[in-house]
C-alpha cells in the first residue's frame, strides 16, 4: 500500500457525489473511487459511464436521479439513498447549472432553476 493510500485510503467509505454524471463530478467521483469509496451519483440523468467507470475501478456504484431544480424532500431523498447504499460517510455538492440570456431577457424562472440547483439544494 503506497503512503498515500494509507493517509488517505477511503476503503469502507460511502461517497454521495451530486453532479457525477460528467466533467468535474464525474473525475472527482472516479478519484474517490480510486480511493478506495464505494459512490453514490446523484444527478438529473441516468450516469451509465460514470457507473461503468467506478465498477472498472473496483468500487460499488449506485445512481440515483433526481431533479434538483425542482423542490425536492431531502430527508427522504437521503433515507432512499442510505436505503440503497448504507450510510453516506462523505458528500461532494458538485451538482451545478447555468442558464444564459441578455439580462432583460433572463426571467424568473430562469433564476429559480438555476437558484433551486446552485444554492438551495447544497444548503438543504
Amino acid at each position: 500500500m503506497t503512503v498515500i493510500a494509507e493517509l488517505f485510503g477511503l476503503s469502507g467509505k460511502t461517497a454521495l457525489v451530486t453532479g457525477a454524471r460528467g466533467g468535474l463530478g464525474q473525475a472527482m467521483a472516479l478519484t474517490l473511487a480510486k480511493a478506495g469509496a464505494d459512490i453514490v451519483g446523484l444527478g438529473s440523468s441516468p450516469m451509465p459511464e460514470t457507473g461503468q467507470l467506478i465498477e472498472a475501478a473496483g468500487r460499488r456504484f449506485v445512481g440515483i436521479q433526481a431533479d434538483l431544480s425542482q423542490p425536492n424532500d431531502f430527508r427522504t431523498l437521503v433515507g432512499d439513498i442510505e436505503g440503497q447504499s448504507g450510510p453516506v460517510d462523505i458528500l461532494l455538492n458538485n451538482a451545478g447549472t447555468i442558464r444564459r440570456a441578455e439580462l432583460l431577457d433572463y426571467t424568473e424562472a430562469d433564476w429559480d432553476v438555476v437558484a433551486n440547483v446552485n444554492e438551495k439544494s447544497l444548503f438543504f
